[in-house]
């Protein structure tokens, strides 16, 4: 007997649940930020999510970072320091 096409499905789906619980656990705490704080604050910390991933990526997957990746990296936490302070 052959295998399905659910049967590489079931292979990937606790990697599926890690990313959406992930997903969740951002979220949440974005939508209460945008509720209780200044939206303006809020709105640009939630800008920095393809920081994180790059970040991930180098640390998970040990993807190289280019000098100019480092440098946006860099640039963008600094502006989201700036901009929060006022």
């Amino acid at each position: 007997m052959t295998r399905g096409p659910l049967g590489d499905v079931r292979s990937i789906l606790p990697s599926v649940f890690l990313v959406a619980l992930l997903e969740v656990a951002a979220t949440v705490p974005l939508l209460l930020a945008l509720q209780r704080g200044p939206v303006s604050v809020a709105s640009v910390v939630a800008s920095l999510y393809p920081v994180t991933t790059v970040l991930l990526a180098a640390a998970v997957i040990r993807e190289r970072l280019s000098r100019l990746q480092y440098a946006g990296v860099v640039y963008a936490l600094v502006s989201v320091g700036l901009v929060s302070s006022g």
